[in-house]
């Protein structure tokens, strides 16, 4: 739903996408997601060994995920033209900090924390959208467009068995 949500409204699919990708389930589906759609996607991982693995999955590059989880400043160097996070916390802060003017960033977790230490300055002088992505109350037709998306890029290879 998180790499949907970005393509329904018309983001440009230039420059580098951001998903966290620990090996786990959203972070895995939304690289292999937006790679398949397009995106430059880097991946941030806490087990750089799973490097080779995210790149299978479309990742032209995978980065130690403490480059982004310390405390950072409310703007930093423009890197990401669009985010796919599940961690919160300072991860999500840095993301946004680092997100391109105009970009789009979908918040879908909180595995570091609900707290969210950031600045309004993303927003405000950049005019990066934070989008806010869940799957309870989600509608019937939204979520079978998210499934019809995974399955069209659905193959024995790019999943672990």
């Amino acid at each position: 739903m998180c790499a949907g949500d970005r393509d329904g409204r018309g983001y440009a699919r230039h420059g580098a996408g951001r998903g966290d990708g620990r090996g786990g389930g959203v972070g895995s589906v939304a690289i292999a997601l937006l790679a398949k759609a397009g995106w430059q996607v880097v991946a941030s991982t806490g087990r750089l060994a799973e490097g080779e693995y995210l790149k299978g999955l479309g990742a032209s590059e995978a980065i130690d995920r403490a480059t982004l989880s310390a405390p950072g400043k409310p703007l930093g160097k423009e890197r990401w033209a669009a985010g796919v996070d599940s961690v919160g916390s300072h991860t999500l802060a840095n993301v946004l900090a680092q997100t391109r003017y105009g970009g789009a960033v979908a918040a879908c977790g909180l595995a570091g924390g609900m707290d969210l230490p950031t600045s309004v300055a993303p927003f405000i002088l950049r005019g990066v959208r934070l989008l806010g992505v869940e799957s309870v109350q989600c509608p019937m037709p939204a979520r079978l467009a998210a499934w019809s998306r995974l399955a069209a890029i659905s193959t024995a290879r790019c999943w672990r068995g």
